[in-house]
């Protein structure tokens, strides 16, 4: 009967090992995605309304953010033709 019950706590503690990697793997996917949206902010506020209420672009400051942006938004930048 002792072999059977420490199986069990090992087949448990197996599991909860499993659903804590699992847990932390979706906790740096989530800080992956608030750093590229911090990025991706950054790259925003390159952007102002004129007096027309029209999107002006500001290169230079889109350059300059893009050099410290994720290489995701280094390249989306590049894309853009801002680069």
């Amino acid at each position: 009967m002792g072999i059977d019950q420490i199986n069990q706590a090992i087949a448990q503690m197996d599991q909860v090992t499993q659903q804590n990697a699992t847990l932390v793997e979706q906790a740096a996917a989530a800080a992956s995605l608030q750093d590229q949206s911090a990025g991706l902010a950054r790259v925003a506020a390159g952007f102002k309304l004129d007096a027309d209420a029209t999107l002006a672009p500001m290169p230079l400051r889109l350059r300059a953010l893009a050099a410290t942006a994720t290489p995701d938004l280094r390249a989306a930048t590049r894309a853009s033709g801002f680069a």
